[in-house]
C-alpha cells in the first residue's frame, strides 16, 4: 500500500501522517515532506528497509504541494491511496500567521518581535481593537524592514486558495478529509478510503510540537472582525463554497482569545527560533 496526504501547512497533515504512521506496520517507509520520489530514492529506501527485514514495506507520505519548496508532483501519481486534507480556511489563517513567527527574518530583532508579540496582547485584552488585517499588515511590515519579502496576505491567497483548487480541479478523483473530522475523531470515512483500520495515534513527536496549537477549530469567529469579514470574505468564499457549502461568517458576540493559543504561543515559537540562532530569548512581560 502506497498513501499520499496533499494538504496546506497548519491543516493539520502532520496529525494525520502521525495518525496513519501509527497504524501501519513497523518497517514503514515514511516520506515527511518530500520534495521527490525519484526510482533511484525509491531503490535506496526499499534497500534500507531489506535491511531491516521489511521487504514489501508500504510507503506513506506527506506533501505541501504549494509551499514555497517545489514538489514533484508526479513522483507521487502512482500512489494507490490518495488523500486531500482541507481546513476552513479563516481558522487557517490564524494558525499560519501566528505559526509564521517561527521562520519570520525580523524575530531576530528583540525589539521588532516584541512589537509583534505586544500587538498580539493588545489584540487578546480587546479582541475587536485589533483586526486580523492590521496583524497581517504589521506582519508585512517588519519583515520588509528586516529585507524580507512582504504580501505576505497575497502569497497566502494565491498559495492558500487559488493553487490548491487548481490542483484539485485537475485531479477530481481525490477524496477529501476534513481537518474538523480529524479533530473530532471521526476516521470512519477515512478508514474506508483507506482500506486500513486507523488504531494508531495522532501523537506529534516532540520536535514537531511548534506546529501544534489549539487542536479545535472555530476560532477564528473570536479572531475576526466585521472589517476582516468584508475584506477576507471575496477572497476565501470560493475555498469555502467547494469544501464547506453554506458556511456562514456569523462573529462571536462577544469574542475572547485564551493566550495559551495566542501570545503565550507566538512567545514559545518566537524564542525557540531565536535559540537556533543562539539568541537569548524575549525578555519576559512585566
Amino acid at each position: 500500500m502506497k498513501i499520499v496526504i496533499y494538504g496546506l501547512a497548519k491543516s493539520g497533515t502532520s496529525a494525520l501522517f502521525y495518525k496513519i504512521r501509527n497504524s501501519l506496520p513497523a518497517g514503514t517507509i515514511s516520506l515527511f515532506e518530500p520534495s521527490t520520489y525519484t526510482r533511484r530514492e525509491r531503490l535506496l529506501e526499499r534497500l534500507r528497509a531489506a535491511r531491516r527485514g521489511h521487504f514489501a514495506p508500504d510507503v506513506l507520505a506527506k506533501l505541501l504541494p504549494w509551499d514555497w519548496r517545489p514538489v514533484r508532483l508526479g513522483d507521487f501519481d502512482d500512489f494507490d491511496r490518495q488523500i486531500l486534507l482541507v481546513r476552513d480556511p479563516r481558522d487557517r489563517l490564524v494558525s499560519a500567521l501566528l505559526y509564521k513567527t517561527y521562520n519570520a527574518s525580523f524575530v531576530r530583532d528583540a525589539s521588532a518581535a516584541a512589537d509583534f508579540l505586544d500587538l498580539v496582547r493588545r489584540k487578546e485584552a480587546n479582541p475587536g481593537a485589533v483586526t486580523m488585517l492590521r496583524l497581517l499588515r504589521t506582519f508585512d511590515a517588519l519583515e520588509e524592514a528586516a529585507g524580507a519579502q512582504s504580501s505576505w496576505m497575497d502569497r497566502y491567497h494565491h498559495r492558500g486558495v487559488t493553487l490548491p483548487l487548481r490542483f484539485h480541479d485537475e485531479r477530481p478523483h481525490l477524496p477529501v478529509f476534513r481537518y474538523e473530522q480529524l479533530v473530532d475523531s471521526q476516521f470512519g470515512p477515512l478508514e474506508e478510503m483507506l482500506g486500513l483500520s486507523l488504531g494508531g495515534a495522532a501523537k506529534v513527536p516532540d520536535s514537531l510540537q511548534r506546529v501544534v496549537r489549539t487542536k479545535g477549530y472555530g476560532a477564528w469567529r473570536n479572531w475576526f472582525t466585521p472589517e476582516d469579514v468584508a475584506e477576507l470574505r471575496p477572497l476565501f468564499q470560493a475555498y469555502l463554497d467547494r469544501y464547506y457549502s453554506g458556511a456562514d461568517w456569523d462573529l462571536q458576540a462577544s469574542p475572547a482569545i485564551d493566550a495559551k493559543h495566542g501570545s503565550i504561543y507566538v512567545e514559545r515559537v518566537i524564542n525557540e527560533r531565536r535559540g537556533l540562532w543562539n539568541l537569548p530569548p524575549l525578555p519576559a512581560e512585566t
